[in-house]
C-alpha cells in the first residue's frame, strides 16, 4: 500500500509541476531558466515513476 502511495505522490508533484510550468509560460516574460529547471524536474519524477511502475 505504502508503494501505490509514494507512486500517486509522484504523480501529483508531477502534475502540479505542469501547472507551474504552464503559468510561467503565461507570463508576458517567462523565465527560461526557471522553465527549463522545472522541465528537468518534471523528466527526473516520470523516469521515476516509470521505473516503479515496470
Amino acid at each position: 500500500m505504502a508503494y501505490k502511495n509514494h507512486v500517486d505522490t509522484l504523480h501529483f508533484r508531477n502534475g502540479e509541476i505542469n501547472k507551474r510550468i504552464s503559468s510561467e509560460l503565461r507570463n508576458p516574460l517567462p523565465n527560461d531558466y526557471r522553465i527549463r529547471e522545472l522541465k528537468k524536474e518534471r523528466l527526473r519524477l516520470q523516469d521515476i515513476i516509470f521505473k516503479l511502475s515496470a
